[in-house]
C-alpha cells in the first residue's frame, strides 16, 4: 500500500510543498474527475481543461492550504464549479453573440420593399457589422472575431494571441462595449 494512499498524509505532504505528493494526486484523481467533468460539460476537450486548469489553480495559488476537510470532496467541488462557470461563460457568449449576428438564413423582414431593395437592405446590414468590427481596435477587433465568429474558448485566444486569458477577456469586454457604442451612434 503506498503511503500516500490517505489522502489526510497525501494532503499534509502537498502542504510540505511536496511536488511528488501533488504529482500522486494528480494521477489518482484526474480521471475520477475527468469523467465527473465529462457528464458535465459533454465536451473531452472542455472536460480535460477543467480538470488541468483546477490542479494548476490548486498547486499555483496553493489552494491546498485551506482544505480542512476532504481532498477528494474538495477537488470534485472545485471541478464541478469550474465546469459550471465554463458552461456559464459559453451561454453568455452565445447570449452576447446572438444580440449582434445575423443567422445565416436570415432574410429582412416584409416591408413592401422589391426583393432588390431587400437585398441591399440586408447587405447594408452586413455593412454595418463589418464597419462595426472595424472600427474597433486591431487587437480587440482579433479577439472579438475569435470569440464570437469562431467561438473560441478564452484559453486558446490567450495562446493564439500570445496574451493572458484575462487580457484576452478585458479585450473582448471592451470590444463589446465599444460595438455598442459604434452601433448606437451609427444607427
Amino acid at each position: 500500500m503506498h503511503k500516500w494512499a490517505d489522502d489526510t498524509i497525501l494532503l499534509e505532504d502537498m502542504k510540505a510543498g511536496n511536488r511528488a505528493a501533488f504529482d500522486y494526486c494528480f494521477e489518482k484523481y484526474r480521471m475520477p474527475l475527468f469523467y465527473m467533468a465529462m457528464s458535465i460539460l459533454q465536451s473531452e476537450a472542455e472536460a480535460k481543461d477543467a480538470v488541468q486548469e483546477s490542479f494548476i489553480s490548486l498547486w499555483e495559488r496553493h489552494l491546498f492550504q485551506s482544505i480542512s476537510g476532504s481532498l477528494k470532496n474538495y477537488l470534485f467541488s472545485s471541478v464541478k464549479n469550474r465546469c459550471l462557470n465554463k458552461i456559464s461563460t459559453n451561454n453568455v457568449r452565445k447570449k452576447h453573440l446572438s444580440k449582434i449576428m445575423l443567422p445565416d438564413d436570415y432574410q429582412p423582414p416584409a416591408t413592401g420593399l422589391e426583393e432588390k431593395e431587400q437585398r441591399e437592405a440586408y447587405q447594408e446590414m452586413t455593412h454595418k457589422l463589418v464597419r462595426t468590427i472595424e472600427a474597433i481596435a486591431p487587437k480587440s477587433a482579433a479577439i472579438f472575431k475569435l470569440a464570437f465568429l469562431e467561438n473560441k474558448p478564452h484559453k486558446e485566444i490567450a495562446r493564439k494571441l500570445g496574451i493572458s486569458e484575462q487580457t484576452s477577456k478585458n479585450q473582448l469586454l471592451r470590444a463589446l462595449k465599444l460595438a455598442r457604442t459604434y452601433v448606437k451612434k451609427h444607427n
